[in-house]
């Protein structure tokens, strides 16, 4: 952790993911919250999701609850994708 604060003021959003991944605690609660989430996500009479659909609503779904996540930023990233015509 004292490297990455000393790295701070060249590389601040590489630290501050350092930073965030490091000082996460070691649990298990994290792999039963993405379970139980999972099967909430998709119901059993639910079987039209993509396997695509479901890892991408899965990763903004706990990218959503992260100290770092920029709602703006995703919001870019989403509306830039859906204008670029896609490879056929």
């Amino acid at each position: 952790m004292k490297y990455w604060h000393q790295e701070w003021s060249t590389t601040p959003c590489l630290a501050r993911y350092a930073s965030d991944y490091c000082s996460a605690p070691v649990t298990t609660v994290d792999v039963e919250r993405a379970f139980s989430e999972g099967r909430r996500e998709v119901n059993f009479m639910q079987t039209q999701t993509s396997h695509d659909t479901f890892k991408s609503s899965m990763f903004v779904g706990s990218m959503a609850r992260s100290p770092t996540f920029s709602v703006e930023r995703a919001v870019h990233i989403l509306q830039t994708a859906l204008k670029e015509p896609t490879a056929t």
